[in-house]
């Protein structure tokens, strides 16, 4: 098994949304503000390359949405998901499976794009199947989340229950844990 770290891009939110209670002073020191009090964060998506399969761990922010909604995010910097797939030899079309760890905008944004007239989306991995825990869809205790849902397209990605892994959120903290055979 060979796993590669895939950085694609760098965008900016609001620190104090971000860190909560946790005083500024703190969390200042390795994650300085503007003077908008935007941080920037890195956006890392995993890539496991394992027999013939291909699995990418998160997909990113993606390309797709309006100028005015980039405008919120500052993206920035050289990383793009592309690049760095190419870096390790791979482009979209090698990816044999999506893994969404949860349904936030900038962990599933890429995982769909455009299709050609612009006039709807289409699945960016066309040869790939996508999967999220079904917890991956929900923040607290039975809670949908349906601006989240609506980041991705429903004909890309299925959100379903049967995959190995744990999810939780808790205090704006995500995490997961899969297994992998």
């Amino acid at each position: 098994m060979n796993l590669y770290p895939i950085h694609t891009g760098n965008f900016k939110l609001d620190g104090g949304a971000m860190f909560g209670v946790v005083p500024k002073g703190l969390w200042e020191r390795t994650n300085p503000a503007d003077e908008r009090n935007l941080c920037t964060w890195a956006m890392r998506s995993l890539l496991i390359e394992k027999g013939g399969q291909l699995t990418l761990v998160d997909t990113g922010i993606g390309n797709k949405q309006s100028e005015k909604f980039f405008s919120h995010y500052f993206l920035h910097g050289d990383h793009s998901l592309e690049d760095s797939l190419a870096v390790h030899g791979f482009n979209r079309d090698d990816i044999t499976d999506v893994f969404l760890t949860h349904l936030h905008f900038d962990h599933v944004g890429g995982a769909v794009q455009w299709n050609t007239e612009r006039t709807g989306y289409e699945p960016a991995f066309k040869n790939a199947g996508h999967t999220s825990l079904e917890r991956g869809a929900r923040c607290g205790p039975g809670r949908r989340q349906p601006r989240e849902l609506a980041a991705v397209h429903r004909a890309a990605v299925d959100v379903h229950r049967g995959v190995e892994g744990e999810h939780c959120c808790a205090g704006g903290i995500t995490g997961v844990t899969m297994q992998i055979d």
